[in-house]
């Protein structure tokens, strides 16, 4: 298990993102992404619309951008969740297609 604070992208999205590596589990790459929220924590709803976001001037993209990418590797998986102030993002890779 890795878990690394993304040093850079505090400054630029003016919030905390921690990268954690799970490791392989049932051949699946398993990665979370915790997003901090400062201002509004969005609902799961808010997140499964494209062109939301809750940072000031972004358009929105991200979840589903990664979601379509993730679509092209057959057995992958995207989930997210939202705990107290964080938004959770599970991605599982499958390791051979």
């Amino acid at each position: 298990f890795l878990c690394c604070k993304m040093h850079w992208l505090p400054r630029l999205l003016n919030t905390e993102v921690w990268i954690s590596y799970k490791g392989t589990i049932e051949g699946l790459i398993c990665i979370d992404i915790s997003n901090q929220c400062k201002d509004e924590v969005p609902t799961i709803d808010q997140l499964n619309t494209t062109g939301f976001s809750s940072k000031s001037n972004h358009t929105g993209v991200g979840i589903q951008s990664v979601r379509n990418l993730i679509s092209l590797v057959k057995g992958s998986t995207l989930n997210y969740q939202v705990e107290s102030d964080q938004v959770i993002v599970t991605i599982k890779l499958k390791t051979r297609v």
